[in-house]
């Protein structure tokens, strides 16, 4: 301390120690101002502990009663008068009663229920997209609702409250993923917005959950992505893995997104940025994209967009009453049909189109008529592009073949979403696909021979004859009516339909990772009695994926085989019972169990996040949307139930008064 300042010898003073006064004849000199520096905040800090810290360059808080002192002129003087305000008192004795009933010990029974009341309230309703300000009111509203219970009346949650808790929740989910990760081999899944603005990357991971016998997704983080090239993503990815604990890329067994150049460049690619760091890693495109894929390619081979139709038709009518009102006095002449809006289709939503198909079918002869009648079709533009297209005898059955093919096509790709493992039936699906689309309009023995063996054989050339086209019925009986009028039609559209097929296979073949797909049907239960090589392809499925063989494998899975059996259970129940009693076996599962069907899981992500940052909580941090997000993607059990329950509702009750004290005012 420094004894000539002035300050020193008023606080000196206020001790008892004596200090010689300066002389009457000089008056004190005038400050020129004292800022809040590290050394001011050390001499307070010895007289009043942990009491202040800095607010701005000539400002001081106070921890206590958070009230901001101006030390300008007086400087630590100035603080230490702020300690004998009643104010100051005041808090005082209100923080060391708050701290006598054990604020973070939770050892008093009644404060513990009222803690873990709030944060069952704050999961139920953040989970449902409440608002932090609605879960302060639903709180305020059960203290009327609940007038007799005590722990309604002490339960205290406010906006900023709820906003603490629900982010120490979500850093204990992210906690626990974290661990695994460092521990568990997993499946990296990534996929970035496509948002014009600022782009988010998702990141997720697909690993075994021992708790519940089963492969699950979990959610990792959301990060802001600036730079969305594949250097970019990769940094934003490896930066993670070492700031969080140093997760390994050796346990990263597999790569899951979707089929885009930025991931999937074999020489530029992420999927190429991985391999650098581990070898091993398989490229697992997207099943569910990779049809969605085919689907467009395929639709290229019609004589007209097919996307561009079903857009423009919902775009022409949308937000726009006259023309909504003179379509549906169209519908007069037609009393069975009910008028219902045009749905709306997303080319990036892979279901999309055969709903919006199916409802432009249904009204395509009042939809027709208004378009003939439009003076706007008289002009060039997209209404006129939609007369053309409608009018078109062709048009009409070829909808109604792509709405009957799409359903096989959309069958196959919910299965790939299903969140539960069912890889072990991939296989089989995709050759189910095949022989659905390739049996309408090639000859059986044209297709069995090669099914199984190589895609690449199957005669594409020799066809049926195309009054044999197993096309739907909807699209045969609008043939028919156009065969009497126009035989030229029919023969355009069926060659149409096989063009279709065509295009569909050929992508599919040289896309789709069948082989990948054949070698995890050795896990089909249903198989497994008449397989006599599941051995050695167990194996081979083991090498394929990276997973560790032992020498003892194969000793182990043929005593497996030895026991008793239930091939009517599911994959993963009867793999997990039939490997308790092998280390090998289960060791090679829980790689096996690492891969997802598809990279359906980040696709979900991004609708659970347009629920949570919505227009109206477009202010919601990153930090905040992670935390609610670990929620809902990470919790398994229910909403009214509190994991890790002890320690977690120890930092809840911390959290809020933590943040008021670093944010005071």
């Amino acid at each position: 301390m420094a004894a000539a300042s002035p300050l020193a010898v008023s606080s000196d003073s206020e001790e008892g120690v004596v200090v010689e006064a300066a002389p009457p004849s000089k008056k004190p000199k005038k400050l020129a101002g004292s800022k809040a520096s590290a050394n001011l905040l050390a001499e307070l800090n010895e007289s009043c502990p942990n009491t202040f810290k800095k607010h701005s360059e000539y400002e001081l808080c106070c921890l206590e009663c958070r009230s901001v002192i101006n030390i300008r002129r007086g400087g630590a003087k100035d603080a230490r008068k702020h300690t004998n305000t009643t104010k100051h008192i005041k808090a005082v004795e209100r923080n060391k009663k708050q701290n006598s009933l054990d604020m973070y010990g939770l050892k008093n029974k009644e404060d513990n229920n009222v803690i873990e009341s709030e944060v069952m309230l704050i999961q139920m309703l953040t989970m449902k997209n409440v608002s932090f300000v609605a879960c302060a009111e639903v709180a305020r509203g059960l203290k009327s609702v609940c007038s007799d219970s005590k722990i309604a009346k002490s339960m205290m949650c406010g906006a900023t409250k709820v906003a603490q808790i629900t982010k120490c929740i979500g850093n204990d989910y992210n906690t626990q993923v974290i661990a695994e990760l460092k521990l568990k081999p997993f499946t990296l899944m990534i996929d970035e917005s496509n948002d014009s603005g600022e782009k988010v990357l998702a990141i997720l991971a697909s690993l075994y959950d021992e708790p519940t016998k089963t492969n699950s997704t979990r959610f990792v983080q959301l990060v802001k992505c600036s730079d969305a090239s594949a250097n970019g993503i990769f940094k934003l990815v490896d930066s993670f893995f070492k700031t969080h604990g140093v997760i390994k890329w050796t346990n990263v067994v597999a790569f899951q997104s979707d089929n885009c150049n930025v991931m999937k460049g074999k020489h530029k690619g992420v999927i190429r940025l991985i391999r650098d760091q581990n070898p091993n890693v398989v490229d697992m495109g997207c099943i569910c994209h990779l049809c969605n894929l085919c689907v467009k390619k395929a639709s290229q081979a019609l004589p007209f967009s097919v996307d561009d139709l079903l857009v423009d038709i919902h775009y022409h009518f949308d937000n726009s009453m006259p023309r909504t009102e003179e379509l549906k006095s169209y519908f007069a002449a037609y009393p069975d049909l009910e008028y219902k809006r045009m749905l709306k289709h997303c080319s990036t939503r892979w279901l999309s189109i055969r709903p919006c198909l199916e409802r432009l079918l249904v009204f395509y002869e009042p939809i027709m008529k208004y378009f003939i009648d439009c003076k706007e079709a008289e002009k060039r533009g997209k209404a006129k592009n939609i007369k053309e297209i409608l009018t078109d005898p062709v048009t009409k059955p070829l909808l109604f073949f792509l709405s009957d093919t799409l359903k096989t096509v959309d069958k196959y790709n919910v299965l790939f979403q299903n969140e539960q493992f069912i890889l072990d039936r991939g296989y089989e699906a995709t050759l189910s696909l095949i022989k659905d689309l390739l049996g309408r309009i090639l000859p059986p023995e044209k297709i069995r021979p090669y099914l199984r063996h190589d895609l690449s054989q199957i005669d594409l050339s020799s066809f049926l004859e195309p009054s044999e086209f197993a096309i739907s019925t909807d699209c045969r009986i609008e043939l028919e009516r156009i065969y009497d009028e126009d035989t030229e039609t029919e023969h355009k559209v069926l060659n149409y339909c096989k063009d279709w097929i065509l295009a569909f296979f050929t992508k599919l073949r040289t896309t789709f990772p069948v082989d990948l797909l054949k070698a995890f049907s050795v896990l089909n239960p249903q198989t497994i009695s008449e397989n006599r090589n599941v051995i050695k392809l167990f194996i081979d499925l083991c090498k394929l994926i990276g997973a560790p063989v032992p020498e003892d494998l194969k000793t182990q899975l043929r005593m497996m085989l030895c026991d008793e059996f239930d091939t009517a259970k599911d994959c993963i129940p009867f793999w997990i019972h039939m490997a308790e009693k092998y280390p090998a076996v289960q060791l090679a599962m829980s790689y096996i169990l690492a891969f997802p069907n598809s990279n359906a899981g980040t696709e979900r992500l991004f609708s659970l996040l347009k629920a949570v940052h919505t227009p109206v909580r477009n202010s919601l941090a990153i930090e905040t949307i992670n935390a609610i997000l670990q929620m809902k993607v990470n919790k398994r059990s229910p909403a009214t139930e509190i994991d890790n329950k002890d320690e977690l509702l120890k930092r809840c009750k911390k959290a809020t008064m933590d943040y008021n004290r670093l944010h005071s005012s």
